[in-house]
């Protein structure tokens, strides 16, 4: 995945910390966003080869209703994955219902992590 560029968007400074690890281990560049404006702010000037958006935010905001604005933008165009801690069976086809493109269950698997970010990018162009 070396040379890709991945944005997080993510409250929680462990997983921050977690992806920034990971990702420069393998070479990968991460931008680092943890609201809406930022998200926007960033997206107007960097284009990500994917975005990995929680679903549960700080200040009324989830990751639904920013996945909904990203795809409102029409010079963003790759795919956007999921994490959240709140996890059920169910939740699978919400996901994908509600325009992700895939998911990552908290905490976050670092053995496999870049490994499907890539098959997600792969599959997405």
């Amino acid at each position: 995945m070396s040379s890709k560029l991945v944005l997080l968007v993510d409250d929680d400074a462990s997983t921050r910390q977690l992806f920034e690890t990971i990702l420069s281990y393998h070479d990968v560049n991460l931008v680092v966003a943890q609201s809406e404006p930022e998200v926007v702010d960033i997206l107007s000037h960097t284009k990500p080869d994917i975005i990995v958006l929680d679903i549960v935010l700080p200040g009324n905001k989830d990751g639904y209703k920013i996945l909904k604005r990203i795809r409102e933008l029409p010079q963003v165009h790759c795919p956007v994955v999921a994490t959240t801690a709140y996890y059920t069976l169910d939740s699978t086809p919400t996901f994908e219902q509600r325009g992700f493109n895939g998911y990552l269950l908290k905490p976050i698997q670092p053995e496999n992590l870049v490994t499907y970010l890539d098959q997600v990018i792969a599959s997405f162009n």
